[in-house]
């Protein structure tokens, strides 16, 4: 795996997320970001391999971020509709689905966004001492 362009848009891609055309321009400026901020937090010259899926995670968190804190993201934009069970009923077999209201997209796409960018973590192993 590396860390690029096509990577990144493979994995928001894996969200039901589809790049707009004028998204390759803000999403080449948040991965270059976000490199260059690993860079600088670990204090080191080049991404180490075992840090490419953390970095393409942030990139978009980032991205994810930046198009909701503009008001450029449509909630249909992103698959959010994973089939959750409210509840379960044993006698006579009684299932019942978890509906989706606007709120509750809201709150999912939040917690998607923070669990992409609560990478912060993994860095720590490969931060470098600056003189």
């Amino acid at each position: 795996m590396q860390f690029d362009i096509e990577s990144v848009i493979k994995r928001l891609e894996s969200f039901g997320y589809i790049l707009k055309p004028n998204d390759e321009y803000a999403l080449g400026f948040v991965l270059e970001k976000i490199k260059l901020d690993i860079l600088n937090f670990c204090n080191i010259q080049e991404l180490p391999d075992e840090l490419i899926y953390v970095a393409i995670d942030m990139v978009c968190g980032e991205f994810l971020l930046e198009k909701k804190s503009t008001g450029n993201i449509n909630l249909n934009d992103i698959d959010l509709n994973s089939v959750a069970i409210k509840s379960i009923s044993e006698g006579d077999t009684s299932v019942s689905y978890a509906t989706e209201n606007t709120q509750d997209a809201l709150q999912k796409l939040d917690g998607l966004i923070q669990s992409l960018l609560d990478n912060k973590k993994y860095l720590y192993k490969f931060r470098r001492l600056a003189w």
